[in-house]
């Protein structure tokens, strides 16, 4: 029923993960261990846990006592004296109160209906317990599963931009274009040339 409304709902779908116990007397039972979710994406969190948290809602005092009256009643074993009836009852419902209300009904029920070798026979705390805890296993590993994912967000996905490689500055060196000659500059620089050359030749005709 709750995982029907979550997942019509509140777009949130549970699948319990769940494994069998072999208790030493006998029998087996199933009792869940984890869940997996999956989630839409307009799924709304936020009110799936309210959902579930208000399903976990324990019972009153008096309404635990009144199931523990009814469970006593269809048990040999819970006929005791006044004073030991009121300190169990007080024990009794605390521990009851622990769970949701209807979980905690549910176990008296279950505990008044089964078949016991012994008429004086009342179910101990531990067995209360471990009755409870199962019926209840479901429910809270739901509850979280979604704690946990509300928790841890799941990041969005990003798109990959690979790194751009990188581009170093060219570096130009722009040389100025030849000044040109003045042909009179020009001029001089030749007449200056032949100059040397002629004494050049005068010194080698001395030294022959």
């Amino acid at each position: 029923m709750i995982r029907t409304g979550l997942q019509s709902q509140l777009g949130v779908e549970a699948t319990p993960r769940t494994e069998s116990r072999f208790p030493k007397d006998g029998g087996f039972y199933v009792v869940t261990v984890g869940c997996d979710l999956t989630v839409a994406d307009e799924a709304n969190l936020p009110a799936a846990i309210a959902k579930l948290e208000a399903a976990m809602t324990a019972p009153t005092k008096q309404q635990a006592e009144d199931w523990l009256i009814l469970l006593k009643a269809a048990t040999a074993g819970g006929r005791k004296s006044e004073a030991e009836s009121a300190i169990g009852l007080d024990l009794f419902s605390g521990v009851l109160s622990r769970y949701p209300a209807d979980v905690a009904r549910k176990t008296c029920e279950i505990l008044g209906t089964q078949a016991r070798d012994s008429t004086a026979w009342f179910p101990t705390l531990p067995e209360i317990v471990a009755l409870a805890d199962r019926l209840v296993s479901g429910r809270a590993a739901m509850l979280g599963a979604l704690r946990n994912r509300q928790r841890v967000p799941i990041p969005e996905p990003q798109a990959y931009d690979p790194p751009k490689p990188k581009v170093q500055p060219m570096s130009v060196e722009i040389k100025p274009e030849p000044r040109p000659r003045d042909p009179a500059e020009k001029a001089a620089m030749v007449a200056k040339l032949r100059e040397m050359a002629e004494k050049e030749d005068e010194r080698k005709a001395a030294d022959a």
